[in-house]
């Protein structure tokens, strides 16, 4: 989540920086994804963006730096995909369109509304 007068490629990197000790320069925006008011959320826009590759020395010393997360992996995309929420799952795998071409997805709540050339 942003904080007041954040960009959101701005909290994606301190949350990265927060919760996995990562300093890493964000990347262009792969996709944007309208989600609609669920539990005690007011609606918001989701921002997928390119996080770059990590080198293997920095990548195997990935760690949880705070209580939000309990733990940290890499998988297959397929396999990734499989163990995130529906929602989540169709956001993801539309930041991963994103990433293979040159336009950027808009979605709403994980479904796909078109393509930003």
């Amino acid at each position: 989540m942003a904080e007041v007068n954040e960009s959101p490629r701005a909290a994606a990197e301190r949350e990265l920086s927060e919760e996995l000790g990562l300093t890493v320069r964000i990347g262009r925006l792969l996709c944007v994804d309208r989600v609609p008011s669920h539990g005690p959320w007011d609606d918001q826009l989701a921002f997928g963006f390119d996080g770059g590759v990590l080198p293997p020395e920095q990548s195997d010393a990935l760690r949880p730096h705070d209580r939000e997360l309990s733990s940290c992996s890499f998988f297959e995309r397929t396999e990734a995909l499989e163990l995130l929420p529906p929602r989540t799952r169709r956001r993801a795998a539309h930041a991963l369109k994103g990433l293979s071409g040159a336009v950027e997805l808009y979605a709403e709540h994980g479904q796909e509304r078109g393509a930003v050339p």
